[in-house]
């Protein structure tokens, strides 16, 4: 049997980071988990995978492609999976927000491409999970704007997941690829490599 779709466009949607669920987005469209483009609401889930699945990346293709998507947040594995997604030919959402995007951890191998969208990257200074580094050279790669909070760490950037304000906005990302220091794929910061990340930020506290 056919199915018409009669929904509005979706507002605002969510790719859901590592060992969470769409409702932890809390996002009104992620209240319920989206299975397929018969449903005019929700959000899909990914699995635990220490890689992007291919049933990952075919649900996230699917869901750009059948849904009609205004603004759509990418938090951390959530990042690497819609990265991946458009690398594979997915349709781009009119406003993009990439909240400490995993992209170039262990989730998968991403090329970063131009991104002629409204949006922006937002990262915290006390994130110890994925480097900070990683999201400025996002930025150089997609053009979109970094903005560094460098109050937040990995988890409590999400409460800034749509929202720029209080965030300083990165103008030297030359600079910050330079000096921002880079744990690699896998593992969190050192000691001393999460207080040279969270220097820089304060000096660019200073700057703002």
């Amino acid at each position: 049997m056919r199915y018409i779709k009669t929904f509005e466009k979706f507002d605002k949607v969510a790719f859901h980071g590592y060992k969470m669920k769409p409702q932890d987005m809390r996002l009104t469209d992620c209240e319920v988990e989206w299975k397929g483009p018969e449903q005019d609401t929700g959000c899909p889930s990914f699995s635990n995978e220490n890689r992007i699945t291919e049933e990952d990346l075919q649900k996230a293709i699917t869901f750009l492609n059948e849904e009609d998507v205004r603004t759509i947040i990418g938090y951390s594995r959530g990042g690497a999976i819609l990265l991946s997604a458009f690398n594979n030919g997915a349709k781009i959402p009119d406003e993009i927000y990439l909240v400490a995007p995993a992209w170039s951890r262990q989730w998968a191998d991403i090329n970063p491409m131009p991104i002629n969208k409204k949006g922006c990257i937002i990262h915290g200074g006390k994130d110890d999970k994925v480097p900070l580094k990683h999201s400025a050279i996002l930025s150089k790669a997609t053009g979109l704007s970094l903005y560094v909070f460098p109050d937040c760490n990995h988890i409590n950037i999400l409460k800034n997941k749509d929202n720029i304000e209080g965030g300083i906005k990165v103008n030297n990302i030359d600079e910050a690829i330079s000096i921002l220091p880079d744990w690699g794929k896998t593992g969190s910061a050192s000691p001393e490599e999460l207080n040279q990340q969270i220097d820089w930020c304060s000096k660019l506290s200073v700057m703002k």
